[in-house]
């Protein structure tokens, strides 16, 4: 156990190289215990990649004298959490919104073809004509 506490205390001083080490031996658990909550394999990778930032980010406030996988994992669980909530939102906003259509789902060009310009152009043509060729007193 002291090996292992004097990594942890080097990872807490900022050794890049000692929180890899924790990184190397906490990941195949942790990947578990995320993927487990999340369900996907892409999403965990993602969520226990966010975990382990936050852990890189919040290192110096970690109290060598409690154990460093609950620490871990509690960090992991709080990304977890906030991944639900941001998943929950996804979908309350897409049900609203009516993104779940499959008219949503389809990517169009709102720019005019050039045969519908020339169309409009044609038309407004027309138009000017016609406007040009009413009396005096209609216009």
């Amino acid at each position: 156990m002291g090996a292992e506490e004097s990594i942890e205390v080097r990872a807490a001083a900022g050794d890049r190289a000692a929180f890899t080490a924790l990184m190397t031996a906490t990941k195949a658990d942790l990947y578990r215990f995320v993927r487990r909550y999340v369900g996907d394999e892409a999403e965990a990778h993602d969520v226990l990649q966010e975990a382990y930032a936050s852990a890189w980010l919040a290192m110096r406030r970690y109290d060598p004298a409690r154990p460093f996988e609950v620490w871990l994992r509690s960090i992991a669980l709080n990304k977890c959490r906030d991944w639900s909530r941001r998943r929950a939102v996804r979908r309350v906003v897409r049900g609203v919104m009516g993104l779940d259509a499959p008219e949503a789902t389809a990517v169009g060009d709102e720019a005019p073809t050039p045969e519908t310009r020339l169309d409009d152009q044609r038309r407004a043509g027309d138009l000017q004509r016609a406007l040009s060729d009413l009396p005096d007193a209609l216009k």
